[in-house]
């Protein structure tokens, strides 16, 4: 029992580290002499940066997740060939990576991932945090006014007008989400 808790611990040890190094930061002689105002943001960046550390070691430390050795797939055809499949998710807190075990049929056709299931994770980039965030703000202000207030500096997307919110995404990819999601813009989307 301690051997797998010590194991599960080696997945937050990178959360771990960064919450030591903010603590530390925090009772520093440099952070005296910051503002309020520069503490918090330090806090709103390094926090989230924290969340989205202990979010990828929960991840991690799923596993990617028992296949069994056979699957039949929804179009009927027997999947026995195991393989380990990776993708991007952007969460709230930003991307993180799972890494899934699945299985295919021989002839290569598409993975059978049951660990997708478990954790009900969306299929595409978005995570449903994000998806949630991006239709409140839609239902709040316009659709150019959405697309504008998740707009970033730094490539990913985070809402100006609510300091430590979630992120979401830009540009095109924010315009597909909301017209996926039926939120009709002035461009003529639907």
């Amino acid at each position: 029992m301690e051997a797998q808790a010590a194991a599960i611990g080696n997945f937050f040890e990178p959360a771990r580290a960064q919450f030591e190094a903010l603590v530390t930061d925090l009772g520093s002689s440099r952070m005296a002499a910051l503002t309020h105002s520069e503490v918090e943001t330090l806090l709103d960046e390094r926090g989230t940066e924290l969340m989205r550390l202990l979010y990828q070691g929960y991840l991690d430390a799923q596993g990617s997740g028992e296949v069994g050795t056979a699957v039949r797939g929804i179009d009927g055809s027997v999947r026995t060939h195991q393989r380990v499949a990776g993708r991007n998710l952007t969460t709230v807190f930003g991307q993180v990576r799972l890494a899934r075990l699945g299985l295919r049929c021989p002839r290569g056709d598409r993975l059978c991932i049951r660990w997708t299931a478990r954790l009900n994770l969306p299929f595409e980039l978005y995570s449903f945090g994000v998806r949630r965030h991006v239709a409140e703000q839609a239902a709040q202000v316009s659709f150019e006014a959405t697309v504008a207030d998740c707009a970033a500096d730094d490539g990913s997307a985070r809402p100006k007008a609510t300091s430590g919110g979630p992120r979401c995404p830009r540009g095109a990819g924010l315009r597909a989400l909301l017209r996926a999601q039926g939120v009709r813009g002035t461009d003529g989307g639907a």
